[in-house]
């Protein structure tokens, strides 16, 4: 499989990193270890012998151990005495950071003794330091030939190898060393490693799981582990992997920078920003790869605030994101999508058109764009009427001077709730939420997929008006007034009999016409009233239940509305098309003909309204 460039860099990087925290002890122990080096050194070959002991009961370390079997072979006269104290002022050296004196030790320990194996790992992971990985592979090879099953001397070489991108001599070092031993954290580190360059992920993550459990207080393998289970798109294992990195190691960038790329996956937004900025605090140069990165995440947020109609803090997000990532398309199409919305469509416009101009597949920027153009007109032609229609002027001026003559404004509104009303129907999933709708019905629970959207129109007409207009319109205050509806009362109990009153005294409404004031229409008109009534009230995109050809696959060819009561959730049928009666086995008709009122547990019957 081809590896990368960008890869190989990546995998050097890491490995010189793990030449380093291959050393790297646990803190069981470690005194101990120093202690028996400093007594080595120094020729007290008994004492050693008791820290070393002390020191590998308290944590298995590898390197314990070897020290240990050195001191026994000096004890069972298999090694010479100088030969090892050599040995041991060189790790002494090694410990402290001076390579050099290090070297010179370990030279004068196989000169002594040139079987001494040992000797030439620690020769080879010297040189290694030094930067001079040939000759510390021609010592890792001298280390295996004196012994073919020495395993940390295979592991040592792996790492060489790797860092030399002689990737299959480094797979085969790594997979001898684990044969031979099979709780070399390292090893399995080492491997992992390749599998995950060659992306081949689960494999990785068995290597990098065992590593982890091997080395549990080393941070190094945690991070890779959770950037693998992020590629395999296990986000929340991820979390917990990158996590433990960074509890084990507070300073590490590389960890707070994928762990916000997880955050940004699981839409935890303000987490993934505050991730990205502490990692290009502690490493500055990671900053060109966060900076995108951070775009996704405000972009997110932006659809969050967008959903929650918080349209100036979403288009404050997507602007950050855009000055942050120039080139992310989506976020020049959702702060279209949001302008939109807000009846800005020049300017919608012209986030579509740089959506698309950055990337040509993004096919919900045409379509976008295409129902903004449309929308753009139609506001243009009613902005016409308004001008020019003395009726329209009439009813609009009356208005503000608070006269209420009724018909002309209530024309004038219609028009308005027409418009917007295909305008978020058009607009279709890019403007909705996608939810599940349960009905309840006699023969047992029905539930389909549906496109369901909070307009609550009675605000999006008013922004339409005050892009006509340029002024901010009261119209709850208009419904207020409506002598015809509830003894002037705006809102009432949202229950099951109240909504039957108010669907019954909004029967004057314009009658259905098909493609000019039909379901869509109908449905953003009476969500607007019902809204303005104080009734939580939703439009439905799809076939409704009780419709003969309904199915949970139906397509989104119809438009009809959910309405919350205080008696359970009713939805309303709301065109012409039951006129002489609905016929449907799930439904029985009661009280007149066109809006269905539907689906409330303690009142398991439909209820028709005529409004003609």
């Amino acid at each position: 499989m081809k590896v990368t460039k960008n890869s190989l860099i990546l995998l050097v990087t890491i490995v010189f990193i793990l030449a380093i925290t291959g050393e790297v002890c646990s803190a069981k122990g470690l005194n101990f270890f120093k202690r028996g080096v400093e007594s080595a050194s120094k020729g007290d070959i008994h004492s050693a012998k008791l820290d070393f002991e002390k020191a590998f009961s308290r944590h298995h370390s590898h390197i314990f151990k070897m020290c240990l079997e050195v001191i026994e072979r000096v004890e069972a006269g298999k090694l010479d005495k100088d030969s090892a104290i050599c040995f041991f002022q060189g790790i002494h050296y090694y410990e402290e950071k001076k390579m050099d004196k290090a070297l010179y030790y370990c030279k004068k320990a196989t000169n002594i003794e040139p079987e001494f194996k040992e000797a030439y790992l620690l020769k080879g992971k010297i040189y290694f330091k030094q930067g001079k990985r040939r000759d510390a592979i021609a010592n890792l090879n001298k280390a295996i030939k004196i012994d073919p099953n020495f395993s940390l001397a295979y592991e040592a070489r792996g790492i060489a190898y790797l860092a030399e991108k002689r990737i299959n001599l480094a797979f085969s070092d790594f997979k001898k060393a684990i044969e031979l031993d099979s709780t070399l954290g390292e090893a399995y580190f080492g491997r992992g490693m390749i599998y995950f360059i060659r992306r081949r992920y689960k494999l990785a993550l068995y290597d990098l799981d065992n590593a982890t459990k091997l080395n549990p207080n080393i941070a190094l393998p945690y991070l890779i582990k959770g950037i693998t289970l992020l590629k395999l798109k296990q986000y929340h294992s991820a979390l917990i992997s990158l996590n433990k990195a960074i509890q084990i190691k507070s300073s590490f960038a590389e960890a707070f920078f994928n762990r916000g790329i997880v955050y940004t996956k699981l839409h935890e937004y303000d987490k993934a920003i505050s991730d990205f900025s502490n990692a290009t605090k502690l490493k500055p140069e990671l900053a060109p790869k966060a900076r995108p990165w951070l775009g996704v995440a405000y972009n997110g947020k932006g659809l969050i605030y967008a959903n929650m109609e918080q349209y100036e803090e979403a288009i404050e997000s997507y602007n950050k994101a855009i000055e942050l990532n120039p080139k992310l398309a989506v976020a020049y199409n959702n702060r279209g999508v949001v302008f939109a919305k807000e009846f800005q469509f020049e300017a919608a416009i012209n986030d579509f058109n740089k959506a698309i101009h950055l990337n040509p597949k993004l096919t919900v920027a045409y379509d976008n764009r295409k129902v903004a153009y449309k929308s753009l007109q139609e506001l243009r032609q009613i902005r016409y009427k308004l001008n020019r229609n003395s009726r329209y002027n009439n009813g609009f001026n009356n208005h503000r001077v608070g006269v209420n003559n009724g018909g002309d404004f209530e024309e004038f509104l219609e028009d308005i709730a027409r418009m917007t009303g295909k305008f978020l129907l058009e607009m279709g999933q890019n403007y909705t939420e996608l939810g599940s709708v349960s009905f309840v019905q006699k023969g047992g629970a029905r539930s389909g997929r549906k496109y369901i959207r909070k307009g609550k129109m009675y605000k999006i007409i008013g922004a339409a008006l005050a892009a006509l207009t340029g002024e901010t319109v009261s119209l709850n205050q208009w419904w207020q007034d409506r002598s015809r509806y509830y003894d002037r009362t705006h809102a009432v109990p949202p229950t099951f009999d109240n909504l039957v009153k108010v669907m019954y005294h909004m029967a004057h409404v314009r009658s259905y016409v098909k493609h000019y004031f039909d379901c869509s229409e109908r449905a953003a008109y009476f969500e607007w009233a019902l809204e303005s009534m104080g009734f939580d009230t939703y439009i439905a995109v799809g076939k409704a239940p009780w419709e003969p050809d309904w199915s949970p696959t139906s397509k989104p060819d119809h438009a009809w509305l959910i309405v919350k009561t205080l008696d359970g959730v009713v939805a309303i049928e709301d065109t012409d098309q039951t006129l002489g009666g609905f016929n449907s086995k799930n439904c029985s008709c009661c009280i007149a003909p066109g809006v269905i009122v539907y689906g409330v547990p303690k009142t398991p019957r439909c209820i028709v309204i005529t409004s003609t």
